[in-house]
């Protein structure tokens, strides 16, 4: 794999700031917007098409700085943001589209969004179903009471959570985008959420891959609250499969750096996948009858169990749940080997 940003990264991660804004190719700019996470920042991208109109794919956190960086970056690609026509979220994760809500507002232009991503509008009894879909889901794993009533709040105060009904634009597998004078199509890639999207620019060679591929981070695929027996993992296998004919492509993640290699990556992603489907496996047969709370607190983390906060337990949970579906996938079709 060949990281074309990894020194500036490295640079910036040692100096303790975010790397500079970008200019990837002549028409795609790259603007870290800073968020609260360890991740540090998420990557806005301006792809622009003519008469200076431009998209925003995953616009970041709202946050005073986070808003300030995206401006900087509309202004150092030389637009101006009456010039936007829309914006996209490869998923919902609210370090990616938080600040979706405050652009669509002030410009009128259309927000993209796969229909399988959208959260209930805050306040509303859709809302509260959801939220209880939620917590039934962890409660059903075997989530101590207190632990299930911490996160259920929790996630009802989470900051993705609009104040309207924003998205206009339903995302659908194949479809062109509407910027006039680019070839720009989604690609549904679920496995990471539900409805995640990669975004393939056909004019620049360029794939914008959010979290289903980043360059050293490996993507939580979880067990969906709302589907919890569905196979995610083999979902997400698949959805790495779907993207194969662009490994020639520079690829551009939600995180860390733009790189060239996606072949060798997608092989480093599967070898990982088939080394945690090892130990679930190895887990489960020594504690028959356990739950899955209790199967995951038994898993190798690298802080441990014990050094993880509820929510860091609520993504291991979500985890293990989706390696215990595939195993049982497995055992379905009759697959005995770990090897995908």
């Amino acid at each position: 794999m060949i990281a074309t940003h990894e020194v500036v990264d490295r640079a910036a991660r040692k100096a303790g700031r975010v790397p500079e804004i970008e200019r990837i190719t002549p028409r795609v700019w790259a603007v870290p917007v800073t968020c609260d996470l360890p991740v540090r920042y998420t990557f806005a991208y301006l792809v622009i098409g003519d008469d200076e109109r431009f998209i925003v794919i995953d616009p970041g956190a709202e946050t005073p700085e986070g808003r300030e960086q995206l401006l900087r970056g509309v202004a150092a690609a030389g637009l101006e943001l009456r010039n936007l026509a829309g914006v996209i979220a490869t998923h919902w994760h609210w370090d990616h589209m938080e600040a979706a809500e405050r652009l669509v507002v002030e410009t009128g232009a259309w927000f993209g969004l796969h229909p399988l991503e959208h959260w209930p509008v805050a306040g509303t009894p859709e809302l509260e179903a959801r939220i209880q879909a939620y917590t039934d889901w962890l409660a059903d794993s075997g989530a101590p009471a207190e632990v299930v009533a911490e996160l259920g709040d929790r996630k009802r105060r989470r900051g993705h959570l609009f104040e309207t009904a924003l998205a206009t634009l339903p995302l659908e597998d194949g479809m062109r985008l509407p910027l006039p004078g680019r070839t720009l199509r989604v690609i549904v890639t679920p496995g990471h959420t539900a409805g995640s999207v990669c975004i393939v620019d056909e004019d620049e060679a360029v794939l914008f891959t959010g979290d289903h591929v980043l360059p050293t981070i490996h993507p939580n695929i979880g067990a969906f609250e709302d589907r919890p027996d569905e196979d995610t993992v083999g979902g997400y296998l698949a959805s790495l499969q779907k993207i194969a004919r662009w490994s020639d492509f520079q690829i551009c993640p939600g995180h860390e750096y733009h790189f060239r290699g996606l072949e060798a990556r997608t092989e480093q992603l599967r070898a990982r996948l088939a080394r945690r489907l090892g130990e679930v496996a190895v887990v489960r047969a020594a504690h028959p009858g356990a739950s899955p709370w209790e199967l995951t607190s038994l898993m190798p983390w690298r802080r441990g169990w014990e050094g993880l906060t509820n929510p860091d337990r609520e993504d291991a949970l979500a985890a293990t749940r989706a390696h215990l579906n595939h195993l049982d996938q497995l055992n379905t079709s009759g697959t005995t080997s770990f090897a995908i």
